[in-house]
């Protein structure tokens, strides 16, 4: 299909804001998302909430939560574990390979989506962005701005308290994140051994703990059971959890019960978010 402009409706947009601690913030944000909000994830240690977004307005609601996330945080007073780049640090355009029973989005729309909300961050918000996709990775990106590269559209000089956005297009991915009982040290050198083509990670200090932190970049060949497993064969773990939604084909062979050690459950799957918003039956 050719994306309508004027709304984005078809692809799903995963805000990621650089605020975990203050809750009146983040709540303000979460409003003016919107009924393009299916899900929200905060957490205090990252400093940092994950907004989950599609719908018939999506255009327009991402735009009011863009405007009120520059207003209330400041980038040059936040602390928080992790990378990031700007008050609204990464807003992926996301095109859902998934047979939802309605219009599919393709790579092609959620990249020209992209390049629409970045020229608009630069024309009426003066927030310049940093593109990401199909030859250049998120990691990429955040090695090219640390290296002083500049911004694709916009002007960094000219920005103090807003920083930088990184607008990309993408497939599905799924963030999920494990405690496990390791030093930082042990921690970093397990997660790299797990890297690979379905799986980029990060091992953090979180609130006294060691995280291994996974951005799962081919969910449906390689999902949060799977990462988990993989993970368990190496260390002992403590706890999970799902930062946003995934598709239900990672969870369909299992009941909730059987899902429960992994910090899952069928009602964080993107059709059940989906449904609850009468976007699908």
């Amino acid at each position: 299909m050719s994306i309508d402009s004027s709304s984005f409706f078809g692809l799903e947009v995963v805000a990621n804001v650089s605020e975990g601690q203050r809750q009146n913030v983040i709540d303000e944000i979460a409003v003016a998302g919107g009924t393009s909000l299916l899900d929200l994830h905060s957490d205090p240690y990252h400093n940092r909430s994950v907004f989950s977004l599609y719908g018939r307005t999506l255009r327009d609601d991402l735009r009011s939560l863009a405007i009120k996330t520059i207003e209330k945080i400041d980038i040059a007073s936040h602390h928080g574990v992790h990378p990031r780049i700007g008050s609204l640090d990464v807003v992926p355009f996301v095109w859902l390979n998934l047979d939802l029973g309605i219009s599919k989005c393709t790579e092609d729309d959620a990249r020209q989506a992209r390049d629409l909300f970045a020229t608009w961050l630069w024309e009426e918000l003066s927030v310049p962005s940093y593109l990401y996709g199909t030859g250049r990775t998120l990691p990429r990106l955040r090695s090219d701005f640390n290296a002083g590269q500049a911004p694709d559209i916009g002007d960094l000089s000219k920005v103090q308290r807003s920083g930088a956005v990184a607008v990309g297009e993408r497939g599905l991915l799924v963030a999920y994140n494990l405690i496990v009982e390791e030093t930082l040290e042990s921690a970093k050198s397990i997660a790299a051994q797990l890297r690979s083509k379905y799986v980029r990670t990060l091992a953090l200090e979180v609130g006294g703990s060691t995280q291994i932190s996974a951005n799962l970049i081919e969910p449906l060949d390689f999902g949060p059971i799977e990462f988990y497993r993989a993970v368990a064969k190496l260390t002992k773990i403590s706890s999970s959890e799902l930062v946003g939604l995934v598709p239900s084909i990672n969870l369909s062979s299992m009941t909730d019960e059987d899902l429960r050690p992994f910090g899952l459950s069928k009602d964080k799957t993107i059709e059940a978010a989906l449904q609850r918003q009468g976007l699908i039956q």
